[in-house]
């Protein structure tokens, strides 16, 4: 018996956060040994390594300007409204974003491009309404990836990779 949309979108979060232990568990072991400050973020020198310049690090300004791709986790099921492929973010106020990129799915607007204007004052998060549904959208706070949260369908939740 196949599992129905729910159990496919329990079993990704269960994968997800799975995915995120492992990642908390190995950087729990890295002992850090000196810190120094770069513009609006931190560079850690660690037992293991350094980073000397200031990516992937925590950053306490968010950046949400640019291309980012999308995964398919969202568009792998059919109930499911999400953007696709390369999306871009532009600033167009001191807290207001456009994200815009093209549309498949259960929507309308499937195959179009769409854009959603939207207020960042939370900094690293905001919230739109698409197809009905609440969608969270969260910079991830090293500013290299932006996470899609569909409240009401979590199975239709995707992750961006920042290119640029």
């Amino acid at each position: 018996m196949l599992p129905d949309a729910e159990e496919v979108g329990q079993l990704i979060n269960y994968k997800r956060l799975f995915h995120i232990f492992e990642k908390k568990t190995k950087l729990d072991s890295i002992e850090v040994t000196q810190a120094t400050t770069c513009p609006s973020t931190t560079t850690v020198s660690t037992t293991t390594g350094s980073s000397s310049n200031c990516i992937g690090v925590i950053s306490s300004t968010p950046n949400w300007t640019g291309t980012f791709l999308m995964d398919n986790a969202c568009y792998a099921s059919s109930a499911c409204c999400c953007l696709y492929n390369l999306i871009t973010v532009n600033q167009t106020a001191a807290y207001q974003i456009i994200i815009s990129g093209y549309a498949t799915g259960s929507c309308a607007s499937s195959g179009s491009i769409v854009s959603f204007t939207i207020t960042t004052q939370n900094g690293f998060q905001a919230g739109y309404f698409w197809n009905l549904e609440g969608i969270r959208v969260q910079l991830g706070r090293d500013n290299s990836y932006l996470s899609f949260v569909n409240t009401a369908k979590p199975y239709c939740s995707a992750t961006a990779l920042r290119r640029s």
